[in-house]
Order: structure tokens, then C-alpha cells, then sequence
């Protein structure tokens, strides 16, 4: 909270995950005037080389290895 207003921010996203940590500080969050969004993003999923079962949320890195960057492009571009 305290990093958001010091640059005047008014609104925190943040990873799905999170919510499990931030529900002990829920009442500070509430009564603090900055809107909390857990985003809810589906990873898209690719052909990873190695023959195993995809990995999701690597890095960008990995789609771009695995699939090159028009590819990756694509898939950010289309969601």
C-alpha cells in the first residue's frame, strides 16, 4: 500500500496467487482507497520441445525458443 501512494497510485494488480496471502490484510485493503484486481489471465498453450507435458506461465522466453516470435506475437496479440 505504502509503494502505491507513494507514486500517487489508486489501483494494485496482482497475480491470482496472491489473494491466498493478501486475505489476512483484506480490512486494510478495503478501508485504503486502492482498488485490488486479481487478474484471472489463461495462459495460451504451445508445443514445448522435449516431448512432455506443457509448462505454463515461463517466461516469454520459452514461447519464443519454442515457437518463435511471429508465433509468440500471435499469441499475445490474439488474447
Amino acid at each position: 500500500m505504502n509503494l502505491i501512494r507513494a507514486v500517487g497510485g489508486d489501483h494494485s494488480s496482482l497475480a491470482a496467487g496472491s489473494e491466498t496471502y493478501m486475505s489476512a490484510e483484506a480490512d486494510q485493503w478495503d478501508h485504503s482507497g486502492i482498488c485490488v484486481e486479481f487478474q484471472r489471465w489463461e495462459h495460451p498453450s504451445y508445443k514445448q520441445l522435449g516431448g512432455r507435458l506443457f509448462v505454463s506461465h515461463l517466461s516469454i522466453i520459452d514461447a519464443i525458443a519454442n515457437v518463435g516470435l511471429s508465433a509468440t506475437r500471435s499469441m499475445i496479440l490474439n488474447r
